[in-house]
């Protein structure tokens, strides 16, 4: 009996395959969210970058035109 599961339902092209296949494709899915959790994190991330130096720049020129 342990040699036919070791040969026949295990093996080959049987259970584990068939496992093997369903966590390959949870991983995918996975990882292609992941990919659009970090593309939206870029974003965000970038806007807020932009908003820092945006605001670095108003009292920058804030400070120079009272120093003038």
């Amino acid at each position: 009996m342990a040699n036919k599961m070791q040969h026949g339902t295990l093996h080959g092209h049987g259970y584990l395959d068939k496992v093997v296949e369903v966590q390959f494709q949870a991983l995918r899915s996975d990882i292609g969210e992941l990919r659009k959790r970090v593309g939206r994190l870029e974003t965000v991330l970038g806007r807020g970058v932009m908003l820092l130096v945006g605001n670095l720049l108003g009292v920058l020129v804030t400070l120079i035109y009272q120093l003038i």
